[in-house]
C-alpha cells in the first residue's frame, strides 16, 4: 500500500522556529553567567559600614547576654607624652666605647654621667700646639662622629678646656677662656660642615674645671687631659603632662 505523497512531505519538513531553539539555551546560560558575576561583584564591594549593623544584629540575636564593652578613660592617670626622646645613654656609651678602642681615637676618653655621656678629645688629638683649627685626621674623625650623632635626637654640647698656664705673649688669644671657646667653636663648625642638622651649644671653660681631674695623676698627664674638647651627648626626653 502506497502512502499518500503529502505524508512523506510532512515528515521531512522542519517545524517553524526549530532552527533557533539553541538560542533559548544560550540566553539561559548568559543570564546565569551574568547573575554569577553580579554576585561576585556584590560580595567584593560590601562596605564595612553597611555590613557592621548586620553583624551586630546577628550577635545580639544569638548572644543576647554578651556584655557591651565601652572604653572609659582612667581619670586617675595623667596622659604623658615624651618630646624629642633621645637614644639610651647606655646604648650610646657601648657604641662609642667600641669606637674609642680603635687606634685613630687614641687618647680619647668616655665618661658616663647621670644625664649625659661625655666624649673627651685631648687637644693633641685634635689640634696642633697653640692652634684652634682641627688637623686633617681630626676633621675625618669629627665628620664620622657627626654622622652618627645626626641619626639620633639627643642634643649635644661642645665645651673647650685648658690647663692653668696662661697663654703666651705670642698667642693671638687674650686668655685661656678665649682659646678654649675658640677650640670648641672650631669643632662645632666641623660638625656643621659635615651636615649635622641641629643646633650645637658651644662653651668655653678655660681651666675652670681643672680641679675635676684627679690630683693623683702626674702633673704632665693632668695638664694634657686639661687641654681637651668635651662633646657631651645629653639624655633628652622632656616629659610633658596633659593632666590639669
Amino acid at each position: 500500500m502506497n502512502a499518500p505523497p503529502h505524508a512523506y512531505a510532512s515528515r521531512s519538513a522542519p517545524r517553524a522556529g526549530a532552527g533557533q531553539a539553541w538560542m533559548i539555551s544560550l540566553a539561559d546560560l548568559l543570564a546565569l553567567m551574568l547573575t554569577f558575576f553580579v554576585l561576585l561583584f556584590s560580595m567584593n564591594a560590601v562596605q564595612y559600614a553597611d555590613w557592621q549593623p548586620v553583624v551586630s544584629s546577628f550577635r545580639k540575636q544569638f548572644n543576647p547576654r554578651a556584655a557591651e564593652v565601652r572604653p572609659e578613660p582612667d581619670r586617675d592617670v595623667a596622659v604623658r607624652r615624651f618630646l624629642a626622646a633621645g637614644a639610651s645613654l647606655d646604648y650610646l656609651a657601648a657604641i662609642f666605647r667600641d669606637k674609642l678602642a680603635t687606634p685613630e681615637w687614641r687618647g680619647a676618653h668616655l665618661t658616663r654621667l647621670a644625664d649625659r655621656i661625655v666624649l673627651s678629645l685631648p687637644a693633641d688629638l685634635v689640634f696642633e700646639s697653640g692652634r684652634t683649627e682641627p688637623g686633617a685626621q681630626a676633621v675625618a674623625l669629627i665628620a664620622a662622629l657627626s654622622e652618627h650623632l645626626a641619626q639620633i635626637a639627643n642634643r649635644i654640647e661642645i665645651a673647650g678646656h685648658s690647663d692653668p698656664a696662661p697663654v703666651g705673649a705670642a698667642s693671638p688669644y687674650a686668655s685661656n677662656w678665649e682659646l678654649s671657646l675658640r677650640r670648641a667653636a672650631a669643632v662645632a663648625d666641623r660638625f656643621r660642615a659635615s651636615g649635622y642638622p641641629r643646633p650645637v651649644r658651644v662653651l668655653g671653660y678655660a681651666d675652670g674645671r681643672f680641679d675635676d681631674l684627679s690630683p693623683d695623676l702626674p702633673v704632665d698627664e693632668r695638664n694634657r687631659l686639661a687641654r681637651r674638647v668635651d662633646i657631651a651627648i645629653l639624655a633628652d626626653g622632656q616629659e610633658v603632662s596633659d593632666a590639669p
